[in-house]
């Protein structure tokens, strides 16, 4: 099983690999502000431009591609919530409820706001 320091490297390599592909499809220098969440809608407009994704209508290779965008872009939005608001990446631990599943393997643990 990978560690969550493992999963924690995949991620950031995930969004790094956003950041390449913003730069080079759309001439989009992604920084992982908060901002730049506005340009990663503006990227998922652009894929869904023809209507939404049904990947049973997709070749094998086609959401293969599917796959690893969703991975990609997933791991940049993660990133830029876990710089922005702290907390940490790791696979979920039962009874904990800190977030929402990102998949059915993996969650990005926030933990909760304190209100002041």
């Amino acid at each position: 099983m990978t560690s969550d320091h493992e999963l924690s490297d995949t991620m950031r390599a995930y969004a790094a690999s956003a950041m390449d592909y913003a730069e080079a499809r759309f001439d989009v220098a992604l920084d992982y502000s908060e901002r730049s969440l506005e340009d990663v809608d503006r990227i998922l407009a652009e894929w869904t431009r023809s209507g939404l994704v049904n990947p049973e209508r997709l070749s094998d290779g086609e959401r293969e591609g599917l796959r690893a965008f969703c991975e990609t872009i997933g791991g940049y939005v993660g990133e830029v919530a876990i710089r922005n608001m702290g907390g940490l990446g790791g696979r979920s631990r039962f009874g904990k409820t800190w977030s929402r599943p990102c998949s059915s393997r993996t969650r990005a643990y926030m933990p909760p706001r304190r209100h002041q």
